[in-house]
């Protein structure tokens, strides 16, 4: 992928030379220095992928300044107004990634208020409108994370209006419908954060019977399908922070078999395979939660199996090593209640070789630490207590 990414740096930069030469021989061109706007954004996106956060924020900043220039000089352009709302979706972007979220707040505010413009000029226009929708989450996604819930539902719930009119405008229209979905799976999710849990299974509800729609009437779609396991996941997790473990383990379940049958369509798909081996564990929490020790336990080590085998086929991969180290913590303590102590012991220590060589690799990384500490606790608790 790295090498992918330095090859479309390559290109699009000199695809930047061409056409900042055509500026450079006819400054007034504004075609051409729209194409340049276009060519700063394309390398800032891939330097953004890099990680190289400032050369693309420098990159989308002179996007930015060529965009607002032709937007003065041209006012009445919806183009070049399309345009310069892009460019303000990159610096919020880029705004996000450095964590600056007053910034990218700013940023997705300003690039929600061009588009408004454009979309009152042309209310039928249902790019423009999605755009509009779309600007929305963003500035919700980041009062999330600044922890406004109430801001980040009130926007949410703009986005939903606007994406739910596309919809009874064009009732066939799958992706608007997906995106109904997804606006509905994110004012559940800050309900839930709100704590309340009714408005959050509610929400959570509406988005499966969407997704459920777009899944029946497209059943090939493996996107679709995803959608639908991740939409089961949430009404899980509903039910099992309202105390329902079992029928939080119904809705897990349910999002396994179809993960299960993703990965019987594309078995290669290391994704797949890591969702599966996610999913069994949340089954093996609400298991455990609801007082079937043999079934959680179960679940835990076909969890281990699928982790073992992708940190096997990628041993570098600190996600599936993790993985490996937190299925063998479960097994653990199913092992321990179970009054098996010995069995308990390696696997915590497993566990332990596991973290301890992943937090030699990321010595800054506090939750390695932390991780280390606790479980040579255990460890210590338990030898103790042996008899």
């Amino acid at each position: 992928q790295a090498g992918d990414l330095a090859k479309a740096t390559s290109a699009y930069r000199q695809e930047y030379t061409i056409t900042s030469n055509l500026v450079k021989r006819d400054p007034g061109n504004a075609q051409a220095q729209r194409d340049v706007a276009i060519d700063l954004g394309r390398i800032g996106g891939v330097e953004l992928q890099a990680g190289d956060l400032t050369n693309a924020e420098s990159a989308y900043r002179r996007a930015y300044a060529i965009n607002r220039t032709l937007v003065a000089s041209d006012p009445g352009n919806t183009q070049t107004q399309g345009n310069l709302a892009i460019s303000l979706e990159e610096l919020g972007d880029i705004e996000r990634a450095a964590g600056d979220l007053a910034k990218a707040a700013s940023a997705y505010r300003r690039e929600y208020a061009t588009l408004s413009k454009l979309a009152a000029s042309d209310p039928g226009n249902a790019q423009i409108q999605r755009r509009l929708a779309i600007a929305l989450q963003r500035i919700g996604d980041v009062e999330v994370r600044a922890g406004d819930v109430t801001k980040a539902t009130s926007v949410y719930q703009q986005a939903y209006v606007i994406d739910n009119n596309l919809v009874k405008r064009d009732p066939g229209n799958a992706q608007t419908q997906r995106d109904v979905a997804i606006d509905l799976e994110r004012i559940g999710g800050v309900e839930l954060q709100a704590g309340d849990l009714t408005k959050a299974a509610s929400a959570y509800r509406r988005a499966y019977a969407t997704l459920s729609k777009l899944a029946a009437g497209d059943p090939g779609n493996a996107k679709t399908q995803r959608s639908l396991a991740i939409s089961l996941e949430k009404l899980g997790d509903v039910k099992r922070q309202a105390g329902d473990p079992a029928g939080a383990a119904v809705a897990y379940r349910r999002e396994l078999e179809i993960f299960q049958q993703l990965a019987v369509e594309d078995h290669g798909n290391v994704q797949t395979q890591r969702s599966l081996a996610i999913t069994l564990g949340r089954i093996g929490v609400v298991e455990q939660q609801g007082g079937d020790l043999a079934k959680a336990a179960s679940a835990y080590r076909r969890q281990l199996g699928i982790f073992r085998k992708l940190a096997a086929r990628a041993p570098g991969d600190a996600k599936d090593q993790l993985g490996v180290a937190t299925a063998l913590v479960s097994i653990a303590a199913i092992e321990r209640h179970s009054h098996a102590p010995a069995d308990a012991l390696v696997d915590y220590r497993k566990s332990l070789a596991i973290i301890e060589a992943l937090a030699a690799k990321a010595p800054a990384d506090v939750g390695l630490k932390r991780g280390v500490a606790l479980l040579r606790q255990r460890i210590a608790t338990l030898a103790a207590a042996k008899p």
